[in-house]
């Protein structure tokens, strides 16, 4: 009884299969399977394939826009300039800030620091600290990291710019790169804007990182 019974359902699928495949097309929709009827009829295999392709065109060009946004800068020189310090010192009060108040900063890509360069100098310029880059062929960036200084944490900065500039003789404008506050998108990375003030760690020597 079960074999006649599986061989009696196998024949109702033959007889509905060749049912979809016998089916006009502009009656493909009244049909108890429209999506199978359509399927198996060249025509509109045709018309997926094209339409697959399409969305695998949008799709890597897409990704390529991302690729292209992911790539960064590179620049011969960079220059950290701080315009807010935790204590409310900004660079238009009275006095004004007169330091880097920051160690160091490197540059990064993906997240990863970019080795140094035996001929790479980091040097203060009043409240400005500017990294040269020395080697030939200059790294592209998409993220940089500051690390916090030795003193009163009180004179951290909590808002400041990072620029950049192909030439290194002063005869070429800085071109603005990132400046930080505290909001994070939705991948955590922090957005780039001078408006709001970053949480800059309070421990000593400590890093924090950005994506520009």
């Amino acid at each position: 009884g079960f074999c006649w019974g599986s061989r009696f359902l196998q024949e109702k699928v033959a007889e509905v299969d060749r049912a979809l495949a016998s089916a006009n097309s502009d009656n493909l929709m009244y049909t108890s399977r429209p999506i199978v009827a359509a399927v198996i009829r060249p025509r509109y295999q045709t018309i997926l394939i094209v339409m697959s392709l399409a969305i695998l065109g949008l799709g890597i060009m897409f990704l390529s826009q991302i690729a292209e946004v992911n790539r960064g800068v590179a620049f011969r020189q960079y220059r950290f300039t701080p315009l807010e310090l935790r204590d409310g010192t900004t660079d238009t009060s009275d006095p004004p800030i007169t330091a880097p108040h920051i160690r160091a900063f490197r540059l990064s890509i993906d997240l990863c620091p970019i080795p140094s360069h035996p001929l790479d100098q980091l040097s203060v310029d009043g409240s400005s600290m500017i990294l040269t880059l020395g080697g030939e062929e200059l790294p592209r960036i998409n993220g940089w990291e500051l690390q916090t200084g030795t003193g009163d944490p009180q004179l951290d900065p909590i808002r400041f710019r990072l620029e950049g500039r192909q030439g290194e003789d002063g005869g070429e404008a800085w071109e603005r790169v990132a400046a930080i506050n505290g909001m994070q998108d939705a991948r955590g990375s922090v957005i780039t804007n001078e408006a709001l003030a970053f949480d800059t760690p309070l421990a000593r020597g400590a890093s924090a990182g950005f994506d520009l």
